[in-house]
């Protein structure tokens, strides 16, 4: 049988809201230095790692083809990476040391949600935009005039899927197995709130917590409940990669061959190849993964021309994409450099808290 994994594209435009800026007093005033200096906050070593490369590598891309041609408004980009290990710690002292730094015009980041979150404050009161390209909770965005994304929020994609259940699956009931952190509460809350208004019968929803000593007991007991699901029933699966991984082997081991609905976490290729050491999928590929329905942000075949010659260009150094996030970076240093340029900063003399508050 061949190894399925069916995957959904989420589509969301990308809106930018024009708020009012902040006043700030500084001691002195920048001088203009000519570079637009751009910060990429992300876990390089960490948790995440491999996206977070991927996404530096694609900003670095359109930085280096602004700076072939000439810099944007005679500016020079420079991307500046910076390092939170997806810890919400470290993003803050990460965004206190971006801040700090008046040569910084803007930030592209935090990766996870947690880490934006704790970030976000700072930039707020630095005054300093910051753009994130994968952080979904809505409030990293929430109340917060100097924070942004060039990706969907958990709340949109909790009401996607509900509305996919019903008239993409054709669902009329639905089991919720969701991971107790910010990321799948959001998205577990909200599908079941568009669910109900959807007319989906919710039969039952089960919480379980990754790195704790009865994670693996309240899988079990979740397995237990959800078998009692009709055949045709769908399973929500909101979790991160490395627990879905644990908990989808143990619903099919157990005989429940349920469809399942995940988010954007399960649209990294590496979610399919972690079955593949396992001996029921060596015997039958695709075992675990058939009837798994994935929503992600962005597949190569649907995007435009840049987008595809992105992705050439980045698969060519490094191969295949593991991850989706890299377009979205992309597309958040692309909105930068074109509100510097919209901004002439260079014309205008502009810098520090005023080249911020301009961009």
């Amino acid at each position: 049988m061949r190894k399925l994994l069916k995957v959904v594209l989420l589509v969301m435009p990308v809106v930018m809201l024009v708020s009012h800026y902040g006043m700030f007093i500084f001691q002195s005033k920048p001088t203009f230095t000519g570079q637009l200096k751009i910060a990429f906050a992300s876990s390089l070593t960490g948790p995440g790692q491999e996206g977070a490369q991927e996404m530096l590598r694609a900003v670095q891309v359109y930085a280096n083809d602004a700076n072939t041609i000439g810099g944007v408004d005679e500016l020079k980009v420079e991307i500046i990476p910076f390092d939170d290990t997806n810890d919400p710690d470290k993003a803050r002292a990460v965004a206190e040391k971006i801040s700090s730094d008046q040569s910084i015009v803007a930030v592209i980041g935090h990766n996870y949600s947690s880490a934006s979150i704790a970030a976000g404050p700072v930039y707020a009161r630095a005054g300093i935009p910051a753009i994130t390209p994968s952080s979904t909770h809505p409030d990293v965005t929430l109340n917060n005039p100097w924070y942004f994304r060039t990706i969907f929020s958990d709340t949109s994609q909790g009401d996607f899927l509900a509305q996919y259940a019903r008239d993409g699956l054709n669902g009329h009931a639905v089991g919720v197995l969701a991971s107790d952190d910010l990321y799948a509460r959001n998205i577990a809350s909200s599908f079941c709130t568009a669910a109900g208004l959807a007319g989906l019968e919710i039969n039952g929803t089960w919480w379980v917590e990754p790195k704790t000593p009865g994670f693996e007991a309240a899988i079990d007991k979740a397995v237990a409940g959800l078998k009692a699901l009709p055949e045709d029933a769908i399973i929500l699966l909101a979790t991160h990669f490395a627990p879905a991984v644990t908990i989808v082997r143990k619903l099919r081991d157990a005989g429940i061959k349920n469809r399942i609905l995940g988010p954007d976490s399960l649209g990294a290729t590496g979610f399919t190849k972690a079955f593949s050491g396992f001996a029921k999928d060596q015997a039958r590929p695709g075992f675990y993964t058939n009837g798994i329905y994935v929503a992600v942000p962005f597949m190569t075949d649907t995007g435009n021309r840049e987008a595809r010659r992105l992705i050439e260009r980045l698969e060519a150094d490094h191969g295949p994409l593991k991850n989706w996030g890299a377009p979205y970076a992309y597309d958040a240093v692309k909105l930068i450099v074109t509100a510097a340029h919209r901004a002439q900063l260079r014309s205008n003399g502009l810098a520090g808290a005023d080249a911020r508050k301009a961009v």
